[in-house]
């Protein structure tokens, strides 16, 4: 047990460099441009997975009652990292948009260098991240106009190399507030996309020690879903 707390302790401390801490909960308005849909979240905490201390992020969308009757979106995603560089250990996706249906589980495995799903093992050659967690990585890592991280990004079975650049610097306003902010790209080496259906995505971090991602925008199959931060809970 004490050995238990002990690796707890040093996850905490691990995770001090970054501008976020497990318990956080952001809450996003979710839409289509000028259409308010319903709601996002995205919450960071700690777990076990095979006695080992983990992150773990949990993200929801779901669109409204009056929405529901356009296109129907309930999706939730569970993605499990390494809580010192956010490597992907274990994710969980159930996918509802519209009459798109889609579940997928997968597994890391590291002692033979594979990707675990129910279907089929792949191989793997390095560290690969999930979507969700590369938006939480990359709050610490990219901070300055025109810098790059390449990534390995597993997504529904497909592993791609993603080359993530800050592109821009804005000042917009959502409505937790108004900030200054980097906005970050990724560009598909293969030009392919990078998530789901035609899911580009780009977001908007704010400038200061707490990085948040205070916009996401992400392509779908039926427009631009426009995420924007209404509140953050500790």
């Amino acid at each position: 047990m004490k050995g238990f707390f002990l690796i707890i302790i040093f996850s905490w401390s691990c995770l001090q460099s970054f501008p976020f801490q497990p318990g956080e909960k952001l809450i996003y308005s979710a839409g289509f441009r000028l259409f308010s849909a319903g709601e996002a979240t995205l919450e960071l905490t700690m777990d076990t997975l095979s006695k080992d201390t983990v992150i773990k992020i949990h993200s929801e969308t779901n669109t409204n009652s009056f929405f529901d009757r356009l296109y129907r979106i309930r999706d939730r995603v569970t993605v499990w990292m390494d809580p010192i560089n956010f490597e992907l250990l274990k994710v969980d996706k159930k996918v509802s948009e519209g009459r798109y249906r889609r579940k997928h589980k997968a597994i890391v495995n590291w002692l033979d260098s594979t990707i675990v799903t129910s279907k089929k093992v792949k191989k793997i050659q390095a560290p690969v991240f999930d979507p969700i967690g590369v938006v939480y990585l990359l709050r610490e890592k990219l901070q300055q106009i025109n810098e790059l991280e390449e990534l390995l990004v597993y997504d529904l079975g497909i592993i791609r190399k993603v080359l993530f650049k800050v592109t821009d610097r804005e000042k917009i306003r959502v409505p937790y507030g108004l900030f200054e902010c980097l906005v970050v790209e990724p560009v598909s080496r293969d030009k392919n996309p990078l998530l789901k259906n035609k899911g580009q995505i780009k977001v908007w971090y704010s400038d200061d020690l707490f990085r948040l991602p205070v916009r996401i925008e992400q392509v779908t199959n039926v427009g631009t879903m426009v995420m924007e931060l209404k509140s953050v809970n500790h």
